[in-house]
């Protein structure tokens, strides 16, 4: 399986005409990006090369996918499990906050959701776990820093030269 993938599209609500690239990085679970649209691909074989990426197959041909289709697929799903409907935003705002709990930077996860200003902190969700995690990551690589500067200091300080510290044979 891939590690990643992108895609072109031509618009979207952020850009407008100015299109963008959208990247998929590939997750070790059932949530997998690229996992889901290997699968899409598979099952929509037939679909002529020039139709929507997201187009799939029907029982009139090919359909495109309409954001009302989508969402009313989904709460259909939801709700035979007993769920709440979902409203489409909700997807961006748990994408967002998905990527923050697991430690992404919030400037990847900007340039990811394609926001051009702090408009993004508008999506923060479970902020009483993503400000700690991003705070304590901060002073870990702060103490890293200091430890490498220290080591460094050591050499020097014993004239051990730079070679010598690389090598681990003995």
């Amino acid at each position: 399986m891939s590690a990643g993938a992108s895609f072109h599209i031509p618009w979207t609500k952020t850009t407008k005409e100015d299109s963008a690239t959208i990247t998929l990085t590939a997750r070790n679970d059932h949530l997998c990006p690229i996992k889901a649209l290997t699968f899409h691909f598979s099952m929509n074989q037939q679909i002529p090369d020039n139709a929507p990426l997201f187009a799939f197959m029907s029982t009139s041909g090919y359909s495109l996918p309409t954001k009302s289709f989508f969402l009313s697929t989904c709460s259909s799903i939801w709700e035979a499990a007993g769920l709440p409907p979902v409203q489409g935003h909700s997807f961006r705002i748990g994408g967002a906050s998905e990527l923050l709990t697991a430690g992404v930077s919030p400037k990847v996860v900007a340039c990811l959701g394609g926001w051009t200003s702090l408009a993004f902190l508008l999506y923060w969700r479970k902020v009483e776990h993503i400000l700690p995690m991003n705070i304590t990551d901060a002073y870990k690589k702060k103490r890293v820093q200091e430890l490498a500067a220290e080591m460094e200091c050591f050499r020097i300080r014993n004239s051990i030269p730079n070679s010598a510290a690389l090598d681990h044979d003995d």
